[in-house]
């Protein structure tokens, strides 16, 4: 499962689930074109998108699967956007943004004018104000709105965000789901059903579903910014049991575009002179989440025990077929939140390893079990995990669990103490929020000695009063981890030669609502 902070989070998302695929031959689909720019143009062909990861809902309010995002981003436009190469923050449905007076607990938000929602009514302040309202109540679960009380009109175009203490990091929570303002008067229709009726101001609108299988849109041409967005009148999302049946469509045709394919499909695919083959960063990686809640893992030295048992350049050579890397950070090298000097937090040390394991009242070795979702690699790197584990007397059992199954783990009722996964954020506030005992994600709600430096940052308006905090953080995932990071791999997307419109971004946005059919 990878999931997506939907703070500065990168839009494209990953969460499998078996499902079938759906058929349809390319010519039917390369036989439109557009001469014009104008997102209403004459690309009128149906653009058919394969993946393996369907989503939860779409409806934001509610939604906790990152898989959730590919498919939200197409209905609906956030308040704020992130440069795919640069992680700055950028107007969308909000034009400018800051904090005002000298104790900086509001964020007044000045709003667009003239755009319209998916059902023809306005984008106001009144429709993020019941929005806001509604998250807020809903959990807010990726603590988005975090110390937000409320949000009051300050006018028709103006909203103000108001905070029981300073969170310098609420812009970025405007990017994600708490940005992505629904009609509410489609919410109010909809009612418990608008996850499967979605209406935002986005570039398509939401036309049906065939839930975990299929999942149509089309073109909105009352969009507000059509005249600088090209893109392609219909867009299907088939979603496909495995990463075989994925690879075999995009390469009959069957499929225009495969999303998040694995490393190891890059040299079958790249030969082939119809496909463009995308092999771009991201800010992904695979780790094991704790739940430290729970014997073993409420022991340090058991969770130091697991990190310092595994030969991650082995398991990264195993999963990304020598294109990704291991890693022990939740930042990339040479980004914010990255600490050089840290690097690598943990190597292997199975001598340490097998004396912290019995120092902490396991002579005879201890038990563990593992939730992990097919699909995310762990299916090559479990076998090598297993082993490395068992070298250092933690006895591992690596159970493949449905969407269903996994989703528990999260709020503390799930049997298994950890959960094999993907986890990444563009910001790397977020990035490290699985540390902290207030998130959705750290499934003890353990405090691993970051709570401090997490209120901190809510206070920190510089990169670099940010860095050196990024540095205590991982200071402390020396001797008392929090989870166990692994490797990095690259995000692969596959297009035929007649898509354009698509990227390679450094933060593994890639442009999906841009697509279109050459001419």
């Amino acid at each position: 499962m990878k999931i997506y902070r939907s703070g500065r989070a990168a839009r494209r998302i990953a969460l499998a689930a078996p499902t079938i695929a759906a058929v349809v031959t390319l010519a039917a689909c390369a036989g439109s074109s557009q001469s014009s720019n104008n997102g209403t143009g004459d690309n009128a062909g149906t653009m058919k998108l394969g993946t393996m990861f369907p989503p939860g809902t779409l409806d934001p309010t509610i939604g906790t699967q990152g898989s959730d995002l590919a498919y939200l981003d197409y209905v609906f436009d956030s308040l704020i956007k992130l440069n795919p190469q640069t992680g700055a923050l950028e107007p969308m449905l909000a034009t400018s943004w800051k904090f005002v007076g000298a104790d900086k607990l509001e964020l007044d938000v000045q709003l667009r004018h003239g755009v319209k929602f998916q059902d023809g009514t306005p984008f106001n302040a009144a429709a993020v104000v019941k929005y806001s309202t509604d998250f807020i109540k809903a959990g807010d679960i990726a603590n988005l709105l975090q110390y937000v009380t409320k949000v009051t009109a300050a006018g028709d175009y103006e909203v103000v965000y108001h905070l029981s203490q300073q969170n310098a990091q609420l812009p970025n929570g405007l990017v994600g789901r708490a940005g992505m303002i629904p009609s509410p008067a489609a919410v109010a229709k909809e009612g418990k059903s608008f996850g499967t009726h979605p209406v935002g101001t986005g570039p398509y609108k939401f036309v049906s579903q065939v839930q975990g299988a299929r999942y149509n849109f089309t073109r909105y041409d009352g969009y507000w910014n059509n005249a600088n967005l090209k893109r392609v009148k219909n867009v299907e999302f088939d979603i496909f049991q495995s990463d075989t049946a994925l690879v075999t469509a995009i390469r009959t045709g069957d499929v225009n575009v495969a999303f998040h394919l694995a490393s190891q499909d890059v040299k079958t695919l790249k030969p082939m002179s119809n496909l463009d083959v995308s092999v771009g960063p991201g800010t992904e990686y695979s780790l094991a989440y704790f739940n430290a809640s729970r014997k073993p893992l409420t022991d340090a030295r058991i969770r130091l025990a697991f990190n310092l048992a595994l030969d991650r350049k082995a398991l990264a050579e195993a999963v990304t077929d020598g294109l990704g890397q291991a890693s022990t950070e939740a930042r990339p090298a040479g980004t914010l939140g990255y600490v050089k000097s840290l690097d690598p937090i943990w190597t292997q040390d199975t001598a340490k390893a097998k004396q912290l394991v019995q120092q902490a009242g396991y002579p005879n070795g201890v038990n563990m079990t593992c939730y992990e979702y097919p699909g995310l690699g762990f299916e090559l790197a479990g076998p090598i995990i297993i082993a490395q584990e068992k070298a250092v007397g933690i006895k591992l059992k690596i159970i493949p669990g449905t969407a269903a199954q996994v989703a528990p783990f999260f709020t503390n009722k799930a049997d298994p103490v950890c959960y094999l996964a993907n986890y990444g954020n563009g910001d790397p506030v977020g990035a490290y929020q699985l540390l902290w005992s207030k998130s959705y994600y750290n499934a003890g709600k353990t405090d691993f000695g970051v709570d401090k430096y997490y209120d901190q940052l809510y206070k920190t308006y510089t990169t670099s009063g940010e860095a050196q905090i990024f540095q205590k953080i991982n200071d402390l995932q020396k001797t008392n981890p929090g989870y166990s990071i692994m490797f990095t791999a690259p995000l692969v997307n596959v297009y035929q030669k007649n898509i354009g419109g698509w990227v390679t971004s450094n933060l593994g946005i890639d442009n999906a609502r841009g697509l279109y059919f050459k001419s």
